[in-house]
């Protein structure tokens, strides 16, 4: 988050909530993916706040390069494979899944990317005015290509997914990253990380549509059965 340490702290402890909560909704192992994205990103908002407490002078400066390498390699190496990965694995359509395979593909190779800057070039972060702004390396050509296949990975799949409601997630994701890039040019990745896991409640909302849908077919399966 990029306000405070309270804040960022208070952000996590809801997702730790609402994703506890997702999870022991989950009905079958591959909505299990999907509904751990809450989880996750509770961990990536309590890294950050505990930068912003080193920053404060409160936290140990030992751990300013694992905080900010930590919160990097949520914001910029899992998401770009995780995302579409876990809409794969709830995708009933054939056709669907093929596509959702090569984005995929795709993100794997993004994610590897992000994770070889991450591994090799210098990391920074820093406050400016009341937001944490993150540096890897030097801008290169490369590197907003990259940008363009992350956003691609983590917006696209929930708009072309079948999963009743999906669509809502890549709304969410989508206006959180304009509304961050235009407001926020400096700091998107820790901006649009915080708004992003707003999203979380809409991740709730769609395992408890899909636990509802799969305890109603079982129960038509039973009802047939019998």
């Amino acid at each position: 988050m990029c306000f405070s340490a309270e804040a960022s702290f208070t952000s996590a402890t809801v997702l730790v909530v609402i994703g506890v909560v997702a999870i022991r909704k989950c009905k079958a192992p591959q909505q299990l993916f999907f509904a751990s994205i809450p989880l996750l990103l509770a961990v990536q908002q309590f890294s950050e706040g505990y930068l912003w407490f080193i920053f404060s002078g409160r936290g140990n400066a030992f751990w300013e390069e694992m905080s900010s390498v930590t919160f990097l390699f949520f914001a910029q190496v899992l998401w770009p494979s995780w995302i579409p990965f876990s809409i794969l694995l709830l995708e009933k359509r054939r056709q669907l899944k093929k596509t959702l395979i090569g984005i995929f593909g795709i993100g794997v190779l993004v994610s590897c990317y992000f994770a070889y800057r991450l591994i090799y070039d210098p990391v920074k972060a820093e406050v400016i005015g009341h937001h944490i702004s993150y540096s890897i390396g030097t801008s290169s050509l490369l590197l907003r290509f990259a940008g363009v296949l992350y956003f691609l990975c983590t917006i696209v799949p929930a708009f072309i997914s079948s999963i009743n409601k999906m669509y809502l997630l890549g709304v969410s994701i989508a206006i959180s990253y304009f509304f961050s890039a235009l407001f926020f040019e400096h700091y998107v990745i820790s901006v649009w990380c915080f708004f992003a896991a707003i999203s979380s409640i809409i991740i709730l909302f769609i395992v408890n549509e899909q636990t509802k849908k799969t305890s109603k077919n079982s129960s038509l399966t039973v009802s047939a059965s019998t």
